[in-house]
């Protein structure tokens, strides 16, 4: 029976909803409850890239090679990107960067989704297919009755696109990711996460914080986004430097530092200031 018939015979399937973490089932309507939390919204796009984004020169040029759709493909598998890292190191943020500057490559389209793997309630794979199948078009009418179904469904849409970029971020258990992987190597699979997803035939990139001149620029650019004259990253480098060691050059914290200053007043000087 196809989806589309399988669709028709149960009209919209309103027993299949799995917000709040609960599944009402095909067959005998019961609730089961998975736990996990509401489902998360995907779209056929990106979540804006970071405004500031600086440095991080060598792991881009690796992301973006790992992402061509044209290249390292083997005849049965997906690539999959894993980017790795201590929280605040800023996976996102270059997950984002590279996302954008690679969606020319992906005709069929970019999804993203916060798997939300170290809230309290992670995001469960079958809260996300539903989310994924949505964003690429398909009605409720035509989705499964059995849950197992959706991920066979899921691959079949992928198969008859073009390359398409799937962004995973905040996962915490391969688990998550496992049932979303596409069977066709034209698609890409970029992940951020804590962990490392040994388990999955993944390539790993962990970040490191960043270099001290790096960190400095991001500082720079930072202030300089709210007040385009505010040089005091430059005005003071040994200030500067302090700072990016008192921050151990991660990303986060010194964003969280740039913050803390732009609260504080910044007035260039003029010459008639002093009378």
């Amino acid at each position: 029976m196809t989806a589309q018939e399988r669709g028709t015979e149960a009209g919209d399937r309103d027993h299949i909803d799995f917000r709040g973490g609960t599944f009402l089932g095909p067959v005998t309507g019961k609730e089961e409850h998975h736990h996990y939390g509401p489902a998360p919204t995907a779209t056929a796009g990106l979540p804006p890239a970071p405004a500031v984004f600086t440095g991080r020169e060598a792991y881009v040029s690796q992301v973006l090679d790992a992402l061509d759709p044209h290249v390292g493909r083997t005849p049965d598998t997906a690539p999959i990107l894993a980017v790795g890292g201590l929280g605040g190191m800023g996976k996102t943020a270059l997950a984002l960067h590279t996302a954008h500057a690679s969606s020319p490559r992906f005709p069929g389209g970019t999804l993203f989704i916060d798997m939300r793997g170290y809230d309290e309630i992670p995001t469960a794979p079958e809260q996300a297919v539903l989310t994924l199948l949505r964003s690429l078009g398909i009605r409720n009418s035509e989705l499964p009755s059995e849950a197992d179904e959706l991920y066979t469904w899921y691959r079949h849409q992928l198969a008859t696109r073009e390359p398409v970029l799937i962004v995973l971020d905040n996962v915490s258990d391969p688990g998550q990711v496992a049932p979303l992987l596409p069977s066709d190597a034209r698609h890409r699979v970029l992940v951020t996460s804590r962990e490392s997803l040994d388990s999955l035939p993944v390539l790993q990139i962990n970040l490191g914080p960043m270099r001290p001149d790096e960190a400095v620029a991001l500082l720079d650019r930072s202030l300089r986004l709210k007040h385009p004259g505010d040089s005091r990253m430059t005005a003071e480098p040994a200030a500067a430097q302090q700072l990016v060691e008192l921050c151990g050059c991660m990303p986060l914290a010194l964003q969280i530092a740039a913050a803390q200053l732009r609260r504080h007043a910044w007035v260039r000087a003029r010459p008639d200031c002093y009378g």
